[in-house]
């Protein structure tokens, strides 16, 4: 079993996360101040959720702590929304950073995507999208969302060469000729789209599958 340290001082955003925690099976401990903090990292949980505002010291300081000196996993929880916070949250070695009010549903997404990197599964992150390659999910805003397996298999060739221009011939190859099937380029199109639909914050003008005319696709930027 899994534990998950909270170092929060509001009493009843502790409770509830504790409470929400325990009914997915993790081990919780639960703590309201730096100085309590510190007790608890010392117990080596796998993941720390901490708030960067505490009655009594630095979120940001024990963080650091955290992640650099007993190289557990931090995932920062806080109402502190300005860029330069986040930049510090970042460079003092938390994994992410969640402003409040969140979704407790997004929140176990993304512990879920940061104990997974912690045992060395095969993840791909970027901005807001998140592959699972070791069990084939898609994260999507810390949501799942489904693809078929040809979408996968094509998201998957696009990642791998994440910057290269993959001409349409070479995908039709790889995601469908290796079964000896024939296909159209229109197959690929089609494909395309529907994966667009599923992943991109906006369809119309890609961020993640982009166009390259004449030629064929590329995943993320040139």
């Amino acid at each position: 079993m899994e534990t998950i340290a909270i170092v929060e001082d509001d009493s009843l955003l502790n409770r509830a996360l504790v409470i929400a925690l325990q009914k997915e099976g993790f081990k919780v401990l639960s703590a309201f101040s730096y100085k309590e903090g510190r007790k608890i990292v010392e117990k080596k949980p796998d993941l720390l959720l901490l708030d960067v505002s505490l009655p009594d010291g630095s979120g940001m300081e024990l963080c650091h702590y955290a992640a650099v000196y007993a190289e557990i996993p931090v995932l920062f929880l806080t109402a502190r929304d300005e860029e330069k916070d986040i930049i510090q949250g970042f460079d003092v070695g938390c994994e992410d950073y969640i402003v409040k009010p969140f979704s407790m549903d997004i929140l176990k997404r993304r512990i879920e995507v940061v104990l997974r990197r912690r045992h060395g599964r095969n993840l791909f992150q970027m901005e807001e999208l998140q592959v699972d390659f070791d069990i084939k999910k898609l994260y999507v805003q810390g949501k799942q969302v489904k693809l078929t397996a040809r979408e996968f298999q094509l998201l998957e060739c696009l990642i791998q060469n994440k910057g290269r221009v993959l001409t349409k011939e070479t995908l039709l190859q790889k995601i469908w000729d290796m079964e000896g099937t024939y296909v159209e380029e229109n197959t690929l199109f089609v494909t395309i789209t529907r994966l667009r639909k599923k992943i991109e914050p906006d369809p119309s003008e890609p961020a993640y599958i982009k166009t390259v005319y004449g030629t064929g696709y590329v995943f993320g930027d040139l």
